[in-house]
């Protein structure tokens, strides 16, 4: 079973200031090192997962139309993303019975269509969008 993991599962520890001769030491010159924020991941938040992660951005849920070639991804902001079905190489032979099963992970971060093994997430729908965007400017 596939675990996600959110905001909250970046765990943040304190370090005290250390004592003369512990592996470590950095008093130095200064005095006693001051308490610091130690994350227990290297890697930083980008925009985009800030805003999925951070905020609580979410898909609620997807409506296909294959007669029209469109998938709308329905936001709990209010706000639809738009995807063309042709463009996703497993959903474009589908049919709408196909289409329309369909599972949202992790609580709307992607969405995932078993009978394609198709996945797609939030943030590769977001990525597009801006780029369409940017495009269009």
């Amino acid at each position: 079973m596939a675990r996600t993991f959110g905001a909250s599962a970046v765990f943040l520890k304190l370090q005290g200031p250390r004592t003369a001769g512990d592996p470590g030491d950095h008093r130095g010159k200064r005095g006693p090192a001051k308490r610091r924020l130690v994350t227990s991941s290297k890697n930083k938040y980008d925009t985009l997962e800030q805003i999925i992660f951070e905020q609580g951005l979410r898909i609620l849920g997807v409506h296909a139309y294959q007669e029209l070639n469109l998938l709308l991804f329905v936001l709990n902001n209010g706000k639809v993303l738009r995807r063309k079905i042709d463009t996703l190489a497993r959903l474009r032979d589908a049919n709408q019975t196909v289409l329309d099963n369909y599972h949202l992970i992790a609580g709307g971060v992607g969405v995932h269509w078993p009978d394609v093994d198709e996945d797609l997430s939030l943030k590769g729908l977001l990525k597009a969008e801006f780029s369409m965007q940017a495009m269009a400017v």
